[in-house]
């Protein structure tokens, strides 16, 4: 089976949000995020930006218009430890177990 990004994306977001409650002693509000996908041109892609995917679009005239670039901009208002964010990947993991 093959998985589009957005699918990708939506499956890991919700084993996220899954995994949350199950972090029992974290110090900071792990409920206290955004889920945030946006598209943006290609030319204001960032290093940083996680890129999902490209959208090229061409006109009924054969005109091609400029690549739009998925982003992924999801964030916890928190900044959280490599800890917790390890921490949180391993509840991630074994929740689907």
């Amino acid at each position: 089976m093959e998985l589009t990004p957005e699918d990708t994306i939506r499956d890991l977001r919700t084993l996220l949000i899954e995994a949350l409650p199950k972090f029992e002693f974290c110090r900071k509000n792990l409920f206290d995020y955004s889920l945030e996908t946006i598209t943006i041109p290609e030319a204001d892609v960032t290093l940083d930006d996680f890129v999902i995917g490209l959208i090229w679009n061409e006109l009924a005239d054969g005109d091609q218009i400029p690549a739009r670039a998925v982003i992924e901009r999801s964030h916890f208002s928190a900044d959280l430890t490599s800890e917790e964010i390890n921490i949180i990947a391993i509840l991630m993991m074994v929740g689907w177990v």
